[in-house]
């Protein structure tokens, strides 16, 4: 049995809450997955469908196995720059964000300059890629803090 499978170790955690959670037998009653699904699920000898992780992640309290899923099993997702994000050290999230806002803060008057014509030139390149590595660093922090949320309980929805 692999004992480092992401969907096994969310189970145990669970079951920390809801010892039901403990046995993969009781377990299939919370998820509506069949235990022999789940088991080769756990064993990793099947990958779990979109709909079980989705469930997974509801019921264990586990919103980070969604993003899991997304970056390392999906197929659309391993061809596409998914990155896992963080979520378990809110301290850390926080550093990385501020981090990443003081050096936008340092670049601001840049992006003024690059993108004012409307184009970006050839001698601008250079630094246009380091506002793009910039801004992906704070959208990272972004979404790892949204996760963050999510798993603590924070019922966030997005505004449009």
């Amino acid at each position: 049995m692999k004992k480092d499978n992401v969907y096994r170790k969310a189970r145990k955690k669970a079951a920390e809450k809801n010892f039901l959670l403990n046995d993969s037998k009781n377990s299939q009653e919370f998820l509506g997955i069949d235990k022999s699904k789940l088991l080769a699920i756990e064993n990793g000898k099947k990958s779990p469908h979109p709909d079980d992780v989705a469930i997974m992640a509801e019921v264990y309290g586990a919103p980070e196995l969604c993003n899991y899923y997304c970056a390392c099993e999906c197929s659309i997702g391993k061809e596409q720059p998914i990155k896992m994000y963080e979520y378990d050290n809110l301290s850390e999230i926080s550093v990385k964000l501020m981090v990443s806002l003081n050096e936008l803060e340092h670049i601001e008057s840049r992006i003024y300059k690059i993108f004012a014509d409307g184009k970006v030139s050839e001698s601008e390149k250079a630094e246009f890629e380091s506002i793009i590595d910039v801004l992906g660093k704070i959208a990272f922090s972004a979404e790892s803090l949204k996760l963050w949320a999510k798993k603590h309980g924070f019922d966030y929805k997005e505004k449009e």
